[in-house]
């Protein structure tokens, strides 16, 4: 069982990963559609605007000197929000660049904060309504409303399945590794902890009843006793009475 601080912070993750990388591979997608040539064309044509990125995302879009990749769902969001930038931010209205800068914040908090594995209510309240939002607004231009608020349900409330959650999270390749099983160790320590303590609250309860029936058998044991006694005091009377009256004969 989980605390909620913590199922709060993957309901957070799973929600920015699902729809973002959604969101960003139909805004990529739509943007080169829009340049009537297909994406690898462009990307070729814009190449040496990529001269001076980091050589590990230069090689995932330009395997070699002559090949590209331009299958966006092999992109994560840092290549996605790369390739915006360099060649479609210019095309962008200022409600889809602010919806982009809103994913791209709260991505960035997550990959540059990987020890924070829990959020407080208010703390996920307003990041998930900023979220929700740009995700609304970003869907609208790319046809994709219906496919948004199917993520933003099944993440925002209802019982919560944390093995298929994580895993759901680890198949995206989006986040680091060492986030989501450091995510994946609170859950089973939480658990372990509970267990622990419905352990102790199990063997509280068996003592309590030890006690109960060890009170049981004294009570029993005293009035069987205060019955003896009583029957033993009552015969004593009755011969007491016995002896008065032929005292009282004799005299």
């Amino acid at each position: 069982m989980a605390t909620l601080d913590n199922e709060r912070y993957l309901r957070h993750i799973w929600l920015i990963g699902e729809g973002g990388l959604l969101l960003l591979r139909r805004i990529v997608m739509k943007e080169a559609g829009n340049n009537r040539q297909n994406l690898e064309a462009l990307l070729l044509n814009h190449k040496a605007e990529f001269d001076n990125v980091l050589r590990e995302q230069q090689q995932r879009i330009f395997p070699s000197q002559t090949t590209v990749n331009a299958d966006v769902n092999t992109w994560d969001m840092s290549l996605l929000l790369l390739v915006l930038k360099k060649m479609f931010w210019h095309n962008l209205s200022p409600t889809d660049r602010s919806g982009i800068a809103t994913i791209k914040y709260h991505r960035n908090h997550i990959q540059g904060h990987p020890l924070e594995m829990s959020m407080n209510a208010s703390d996920y309240d307003t990041s998930r309504q900023l979220l929700e939002q740009s995700f609304r607004n970003l869907a609208t231009g790319v046809n994709a409303t219906a496919e948004i608020d199917n993520v933003i349900g099944r993440t925002a409330s209802g019982n919560i399945d944390v093995q298929f959650a994580l895993q759901t999270i680890r198949d995206m390749n989006e986040f680091k590794n060492s986030t989501v099983c450091a995510l994946q160790e609170s859950f089973e320590r939480v658990r372990s902890e509970m267990s622990q303590m419905n352990d102790s609250i199990e063997d509280i309860k068996g003592h309590v009843e030890n006690i109960g029936t060890v009170q049981t058998i004294q009570h029993d044991e005293l009035m069987r006793s205060l019955n003896e006694e009583g029957q033993q005091l009552k015969q004593l009377l009755t011969e007491m009475k016995g002896e008065a009256k032929l005292n009282f004969v004799c005299v």
